[in-house]
């Protein structure tokens, strides 16, 4: 099944922290220890209250028989950066979630064109973006845990 993919908006909050909260009560035996990671995480409401608004988050739905958007299955939180390492303009991608491997190149595709569409230099991943087939795209470390990817032909 293939997936819709469109800008998140604050009303798609539920559906993230559903999401999130379901993967962590996967991994987390213990549902306090569960509870207190996700204030934390890079998910967490009032990270979304801030990204969410900016219009340049995404996420990729599964639709059901009757075309109407049935589960978030990827996305990322993201905002324009400006002045950030010497670069005019960059894209940083706060927090990417895929959990199957096409999705989450799918998901990334639309930060990484988006970037080039709009004339940034680069755009800032989490290093976990690494574990994708991104074949012909030079991913280069930055900080720990976080990558850059030129969206121009800067040097």
């Amino acid at each position: 099944m293939s997936l819709t993919f469109r800008i998140l908006q604050l009303e798609d909050a539920d559906k993230i922290l559903q999401l999130e909260k379901a993967l962590l009560a996967k991994l987390n035996d213990d549902p306090m220890m569960a509870e207190i990671e996700s204030w934390t995480g890079p998910w967490r409401q009032e990270s979304l209250n801030h990204y969410l608004p900016t219009g340049w988050c995404f996420g990729g739905f599964l639709r059901d028989q009757n075309n109407n958007e049935s589960e978030l299955k990827c996305y990322f939180l993201a905002q324009p950066m400006l002045f950030l390492n010497r670069q005019t303009q960059s894209l940083w991608v706060e927090h990417i979630h895929y959990e199957n491997p096409n999705d989450g190149y799918e998901i990334f595709e639309i930060a990484w064109k988006l970037s080039r569409e709009k004339h940034f230099q680069k755009v800032y991943f989490p290093e976990s973006i690494q574990s994708l087939n991104l074949a012909g795209v030079k991913v280069n470390p930055w900080e720990p845990q976080y990558v850059e990817i030129k969206t121009t032909r800067v040097n």
